[in-house]
């Protein structure tokens, strides 16, 4: 009798630990059984492929995942891969990744000695400024707004490498036009070599630096030019050449006076001498001329003729006092105003009595 208590007893134990257990994993598996998943998501692998490629964008290599990254976002996007905002999402995301790396890089291109050297040269610089400026949204709106931070850094960017063409430019333009067009070109060029960015082109400053010799060089040049060009075929064209005498001479002073810490004085001072020397030659050749009585028919045009070339005397020997230059023409004055050696007849009886009775031909000065 006990026995068979016991065993009920032992029975009943058993049923009531197998419904315990029955409802504990009834309970416990009810998530997955009871209540199944209504939607399952998965990952886009296309998306998660460009975001991985996004985050591996370093200085080192930079250009290799722009192009990756610009290849997948194109592809993705024309095989609709992944949706248009999630597109534009990663662009964004890309673009503040590799644009504060890119000025950064152009920025330390600046920071060297040498420029404008490739990879990172100032071409590749313009054209990849110029294609991130034109990317778009899927609207047709800009990525990069006109009034961001990132569009401000790339402008700068381009003022450098232009102001840096302008300076090469300036300091090419190494002729002489004008001491005004010199002083102007000599300013800007102080300016770019002062500039916190172009004074660190080694070369560029060094052009700058020469560029006022080089117009110096250039200016005495062309006023060589000017003296060699300083000719006068005959007395009809003299007030035109002394006109372009005056002007040479004039020009010679500015010259003096711009580069008066160089002692520019004896830079021209061999071309006005020889100048003057021409200017002589051409005067006394005139007044011999006129005071031979052979050449004229009649008192009349001897007369006027040596009235003129006393004028141009008169005229030539003022100037030269008036541009304390020594040049000294009172030999050829002695020949109409010093009576020992004046040789101008003053009277028509002793110009007809010295003029050749046979004398038919046409006045040199008429």
């Amino acid at each position: 009798m006990r026995i068979t208590m016991k065993k009920s007893l032992l029975k009943l134990l058993l049923l009531i630990t197998a419904v315990w257990l029955s409802l504990y994993g009834v309970l416990h598996w009810k998530h997955t059984i009871v209540d199944p998943p209504q939607k399952l998501v998965f990952a886009n692998c296309h998306d998660r492929n460009l975001v991985n490629s996004i985050s591996m964008i370093d200085d080192d290599s930079l250009e290799t995942e722009y192009f990756e990254c610009q290849y997948k976002l194109r592809r993705y996007r024309n095989e609709q891969l992944i949706g248009s905002s999630k597109a534009d999402s990663r662009m964004e995301e890309f673009l503040n990744v590799y644009i504060p790396k890119f000025v950064h890089k152009s920025n330390n291109a600046f920071d060297n000695s040498r420029w404008d050297i490739a990879p990172w040269n100032h071409s590749f610089m313009r054209n990849r400024i110029s294609e991130l400026k034109q990317l778009k949204k899927q609207d047709g709106t800009d990525l990069i707004e006109a009034s961001s931070e990132y569009m401000n850094q790339m402008n700068s960017i381009l003022s450098v490498i232009e102001k840096y063409n302008a300076a090469w430019q300036l300091a090419r333009r190494t002729g002489f036009r004008s001491v005004a067009t010199t002083k102007e070109r000599v300013a800007q060029a102080n300016e770019y070599k002062n500039d916190i960015k172009l004074k660190k082109c080694e070369a560029l400053f060094a052009a700058l630096d020469e560029l006022p010799v080089k117009i110096k060089i250039n200016h005495l040049w062309y006023l060589t030019n000017l003296s060699e060009g300083l000719f006068c075929d005959s007395l009809r064209d003299y007030r035109e050449y002394f006109a372009k005498f005056q002007d040479f001479f004039n020009k010679c002073n500015e010259y003096e006076v711009y580069y008066w810490n160089y002692d520019s004085e004896k830079d021209t001072e061999d071309l006005k001498n020889a100048c003057i020397q021409r200017q002589y030659g051409y005067l006394k050749e005139y007044v011999d001329n006129a005071l031979d009585v052979d050449n004229y028919k009649d008192y009349s045009q001897y007369q006027t003729a040596n009235r003129l070339i006393k004028a141009i005397l008169d005229k030539y020997s003022a100037w030269l006092k008036n541009h304390n230059i020594d040049a000294n023409i009172q030999n050829l004055l002695d020949l109409y105003d010093n009576p020992e050696r004046s040789k101008y007849i003053r009277s028509r009886e002793e110009f007809n009595e010295k003029q050749r009775p046979y004398l038919n031909t046409a006045p040199k000065f008429a």
